[in-house]
């Protein structure tokens, strides 16, 4: 036991004796609180410093110049994988990081470098402003000048209409205020009319033709605001009201596309019979079957021919014509028509005078018929208890 013992502490005096040789000096530095550890070697001069610092500070340091990049990346590599331990640092070096520590308590910090902008920073500032669009002068004149002379002429067409037609009703108002009067001034009532055929009738701006307003897949009433005679309203009507104790209440007409016809004109007569007798209806159902120029005799307007096909009687019954003989046709020479008014006059071989400037219209305006646009024809049927 005792030679065991012996044999060991031999080698541990060897040992010892080794590291007596190979090392020259171990001390600690207090002030920067690492082991100073030097070593001498006969084959190089140089010292390494290993440790970690603020500013990130591990470099070599030694007598000879500066050393290479390729030694700091070995020398940070070697100070990574370290971890901080064994620390070897040179005399030289811990005299300068005393005396920066007594003269300076306040640590060193690196700024760190600014960022510099990316493409996604610029992205980024410009989605946040958004500046709109605005089209260059070259094709916002290109685009006018493509587009702009067939609106400017629609945008002109609808203001002339508007224009045409807040007159026209100004006119029409006056007309009904004349024929509201009591006492009835035919030359104003003519000049009035002869005013809406020239100024708005087809011949004018804007002017409705008369085929094309008969022809429209719509339908208007209307009411006979004034005739001239009694003889105007029998070539249009059924002239029943001349019977005896019979008198014509009132007179209404519809026109264009009734049921599944187009061109269609219908008249329907009131007649009061005197006594305790209930009035009557007759309504006339045809169409326009014919349209002329210029009344057919130069008279001016267009003249159309209607004809009759059936008529229902003051009961209900309907009664339609057997043969083109039985069946009721005349002309009629329309200067004015469209869905606020018609204006219509009687054909005359005898009197074609022309007063007011109307041509045809005859002595005071007899052969004048004149129907206003009727808005709840129902309601008036109601009203003369021969509705249904």
């Amino acid at each position: 036991m005792k030679g065991a013992m012996s044999s060991i502490a031999v080698r541990y005096a060897a040992v010892y004796a080794l590291l007596i040789t190979a090392v020259t000096s171990f001390s600690v530095n207090p002030s920067i609180g690492a082991i100073l550890h030097t070593t001498t070697s006969p084959a190089t001069t140089s010292t390494r410093c290993y440790g970690r610092k603020r500013g990130r500070l591990t470099q070599e340091i030694s007598s000879s110049p500066p050393p290479s990049s390729s030694n700091k990346k070995s020398s940070k590599s070697r100070s990574k994988s370290s971890g901080g331990k064994n620390v070897a640092i040179s005399s030289s070096l811990s005299e300068w990081a005393a005396s920066q520590n007594d003269d300076s308590s306040t640590p060193t910090v690196q700024s760190k470098p600014k960022k510099t902008s990316t493409n996604n920073d610029n992205d980024s500032d410009s989605a946040a402003s958004f500046t709109p669009f605005t089209p260059s002068e070259s094709s916002t004149s290109s685009s006018k000048q493509k587009s702009s002379p067939r609106r400017e002429r629609k945008a002109e067409r609808q203001a002339n209409s508007n224009i045409r037609n807040v007159a026209l009703n100004t006119t029409l108002t006056t007309l009904r205020e004349v024929l509201s009067e009591n006492n009835l001034a035919i030359p104003d009532l003519l000049n009035l009319l002869s005013e809406i055929i020239n100024e708005y009738g087809p011949v004018s701006e804007g002017g409705t033709a008369t085929k094309t307003f008969l022809s429209t897949k719509y339908d208007y009433d209307y009411n006979l605001a004034w005739v001239g005679s009694d003889e105007a309203i029998c070539h249009v009507g059924t002239g029943l009201h001349k019977v005896p104790l019979a008198r014509l209440q009132d007179v209404f007409l519809s026109v264009g596309n009734i049921g599944t016809k187009s061109k269609t004109w219908r008249m329907m007569e009131v007649i009061r019979i005197l006594g305790p007798f209930p009035n009557v209806r007759n309504t006339l159902l045809g169409r326009v079957m014919s349209f002329r120029k210029n009344g057919g005799e130069g008279e001016g307007g267009t003249s159309v021919g209607i004809k009759y096909d059936s008529i229902v009687d003051g009961i209900g019954k309907e009664l339609n014509a057997g043969t083109d003989d039985d069946r009721r046709e005349f002309d009629l020479n329309i200067l004015y028509a469209d869905e606020q008014a018609i204006i219509a006059v009687v054909p005359s071989e005898n009197d074609n005078s022309s007063v007011g400037g109307i041509s045809g219209c005859g002595v005071d305006g007899k052969n004048v018929l004149l129907f206003l646009r009727e808005d709840s024809l129902e309601d008036k049927l109601e009203e003369l208890r021969v509705a249904g």
